[in-house]
């Protein structure tokens, strides 16, 4: 199904659960339409009836065609909301389960630049955001923060114990990189200084 120019919403088809619904919540909200996403309408009052069957109508201009074509059988707006909360919000839980779990053990290869891995750890935590998990800056430093092999340790403790006004996202993830960078120009200095033997022979 084509992008949904009214409401300027990409119509569900199974993945980001959590920001779709957000973004539906929103619509009906301004309509509203909200409460019959949470209920059905009372058959004894016309105008709930009414509006529920307009709910209904939106509602499948957000869905997909391969979403709506497993919800034959659900013919209210609050059936389908129903459905959906049930089928996707389940596997969203799956999902950052497996992410956390993930984040948790990765660990920064030598081979990894840190730029690469602070974008690849970053990654991870967007796709915790987007099934609907709430990460703060404060939990992707940590996360970050714990990948990082001995040789960071100093690192870590320093910015460990940096004042809180300092300690943001963008501060963690640069100081990192230039303390890479750092400790790449004395290694290369280290191999400059090293006296190799030479053929010169001196005789007496």
């Amino acid at each position: 199904m084509a992008f949904n120019r009214e409401y300027t919403v990409t119509p569900f088809d199974g993945a980001n659960f959590s920001v779709w619904n957000r973004r539906v919540k929103a619509i009906f909200a301004a309509k509203e339409l909200d409460i019959f996403l949470e209920k059905e309408a009372d058959a004894t009052n016309d105008t709930e009836v009414s509006k529920s069957k307009k709910a209904y109508t939106i509602l499948l201009t957000l869905l997909d065609d391969k979403i709506l074509s497993s919800l034959q059988k659900e013919d209210t707006a609050f059936k389908i909301c129903k459905v959906l909360i049930y089928t996707y919000e389940a596997k969203g839980a799956v999902n950052q389960i497996l992410t956390r779990k993930r984040l948790a053990a990765i660990r920064k290869s030598k081979e990894t630049s840190m730029r690469q891995h602070i974008d690849e750890m970053l990654k991870l935590v967007s796709h915790l955001r987007v099934s609907g998990a709430e990460v703060s800056d404060i939990d992707s430093m940590v996360y970050i923060l714990m990948s990082l092999p001995k040789e960071y340790e100093s690192v870590k403790v320093a910015l460990e114990n940096q004042p809180n006004v300092n300690s943001t996202l963008e501060f963690v993830t640069q100081k990192l990189i230039d303390s890479e960078a750092l400790m790449n120009d004395s290694k290369l200095v280290d191999k400059s200084s090293i006296k190799y033997p030479t053929d010169n022979v001196t005789f007496a």
